[in-house]
């Protein structure tokens, strides 16, 4: 009988994962949210940020200087924008290299889905 009330009590009952990302957000700053493919203003204050843990702030602010905006152009015309994050850097002879993780989209041709666009300065 104990042994049955230690199972109920530890072993069947779910538990709720942490999230550090979940906020408690008011309905009302998502009733006019438009995802859209942009940066949008850079100094712009986000009010969905404000109840973020210390923590989740933190771990942010860690990773802010090695994070980039990047844009991609063919031409005149700007194919794609997001964002990496610097994994190597180093300098040589006044020149600035740096090894950037970001996603392939940056470089693929906006017609076709499997090609890379031709004449593509980053």
């Amino acid at each position: 009988m104990r042994h049955k009330k230690l199972k109920s009590r530890f072993w069947y009952k779910p538990k709720a994962l942490f999230d550090p990302w979940m906020r408690k957000v008011d309905d009302r700053i998502l009733s006019g949210y438009i995802r859209m493919n942009h940066f949008g203003k850079f100094d712009d204050f986000v009010e969905k940020n404000m109840n973020l843990d210390w923590n989740t702030k933190r771990a942010a602010l860690d990773a802010s200087p090695y994070v980039v905006a990047l844009t991609s152009y063919t031409g005149p015309q700007r194919l794609f924008i997001c964002s990496g994050t610097i994994v190597n850097s180093y300098g040589a002879n006044g020149n600035f290299f740096a090894t950037i993780l970001t996603s392939a989209t940056l470089l693929r041709c906006p017609t076709t889905e499997d090609s890379v666009a031709d004449d593509i300065k980053v």
